[in-house]
């Protein structure tokens, strides 16, 4: 059966956990003599990852990846170097129950060939599922990984059967060389007497948390300047999506009512170029889309994982706009969108293209980002590297994001 999410989708760009050096937050995992020093919630929550790095020099870890339930499956994978955030190709571990599978994820469709041990893409010493306290666990000792760039992918369902599609699932180029957070010192007793001496003014400096989860505030870069003129429509800012193959440009036209007029664009005429709202972050099934195929734009809503999608009127769609169109200009296929109302701090949107078929043939690119589109406070930099620095920030902040909807 088609695996329509967990191995079609490209996902999201790669986000780093910890800085090398930096404090973690301190696991209290232990399955058998095992114990793990650091942890990380992943799948929005739904699962974590627990690892210690006995020896960062020679690139040893041990993994363990936990999931509430025992029902369902979750899955560990090591991609393709080649295919870099694919699924395709990635050797995987996969835990139903204390069942313990690896496989290479070959195709789209199962069945997947089996592999062994001795095959895998990663080196490892051991590799076990266990159920313990409620939960299932992947456990990996002595993986021979490069612990500050290691690229990994996790998969779950809670609960049908493997390989049914999963309900979750992230890559992360991961960075393990961390230390837990320090215990802090225990209070003195009693209480002190007036203001401590020395204290400074203001809020206390601290180091940052690296693995700490992003907060709901988007970084303050300065954003990429647009020369992009549509109509009468003339936006401000823009930042690259999908990597490089589409641009977003926005220009807030009312800060007070959260008001955008927004402008996706990608290179060429043919294919089709789609704006997704989701209902939850980085979930497309749900979604409602904007669709367009050189100057036709359609409004449908993607309910399920296969065509054909149930068309929507613009009333109905889940973001108000006063319009929208799909526009040929300069061998470039753009949709826009005026009078969008969008939270202006941080607007969740999906994105999804093919440009060698027609809609709703599966998207050749994806990407979800939160996007911080009120107007920079800073000058804009023209002067930094080719891609730009921006505050729209494209952050990928844990998001599951992907147009994840595999048109067939």
């Amino acid at each position: 059966m088609m695996l329509k999410a967990f191995l079609m989708s490209p996902l999201l760009p790669a986000i780093a956990y910890a800085a090398a050096g930096g404090n973690c937050t301190a696991s209290s995992l232990e399955v058998g003599a095992m114990s793990y020093n650091c942890t990380k919630s992943i799948l929005g929550g739904g699962a974590a990852l627990h690892w210690t790095v006995p020896d960062a020099d020679g690139g040893s870890v041990h993994l363990a990846v936990e999931r509430t339930g025992e029902d369902g499956w979750v899955a560990l994978g090591f991609p393709d170097p080649a295919s870099s955030s694919k699924m395709i190709g990635a050797h995987a571990i996969v835990a139903k129950g204390s069942e313990t599978m690896m496989l290479n994820l070959a195709s789209t469709t199962s069945p997947f060939p089996a592999v062994n041990a001795s095959d895998m893409r990663v080196e490892f010493s051991s590799a076990e599922s266990v159920v313990q306290d409620g939960k299932t666990i992947i456990m990996v000792s002595g993986a021979m990984v490069n612990a500050t760039e290691f690229p990994v992918i996790f998969g779950a369902h809670e609960s049908c059967t493997w390989p049914c599609q999963h309900s979750a699932k992230e890559y992360h180029v991961l960075d393990l060389v961390a230390e837990p957070e320090p215990e802090p010192e225990s209070e003195p007793e009693g209480e002190p007497e007036g203001e401590p001496e020395g204290e400074p003014e203001g809020e206390p400096e601290s180091e940052p948390n690296a693995t700490a989860e992003p907060e709901a505030e988007l970084e303050d870069e300065p954003a990429m300047e647009s020369s992009l003129v549509v109509g009468s429509t003339s936006y401000k800012y823009t930042a690259d999506l999908l990597g490089g193959q589409a641009f977003i440009h926005w220009v807030v036209t009312d800060e007070a009512t959260g008001t955008v007029d927004l402008a996706l664009m990608k290179t060429g005429a043919e294919g089709w170029l789609a704006l997704g709202m989701p209902v939850a972050p980085g979930i497309m099934v749900g979604a409602h889309a904007i669709v367009a195929e050189g100057t036709e734009l359609q409004f449908v809503h993607l309910e399920t994982l296969s065509a054909p999608f149930p068309a929507m009127s613009t009333s109905d769609l889940r973001v108000e706009f006063a319009d929208a169109s799909a526009v040929v200009q300069d061998g470039n296929t753009i949709v826009t969108v005026s009078a969008a109302k969008l939270p202006l701090g941080g607007a969740s949107l999906i994105f999804g293209m093919n440009s060698g078929c027609a809609f709703p043939c599966r998207h050749s690119a994806s990407d979800g980002q939160m996007l911080a589109l009120s107007a920079p406070s800073t000058t804009i930099d023209t002067t930094g590297d080719a891609s730009g620095r921006r505050r729209a920030s494209l952050l990928a902040a844990g998001m599951l994001a992907w147009f994840c909807a595999a048109f067939v």
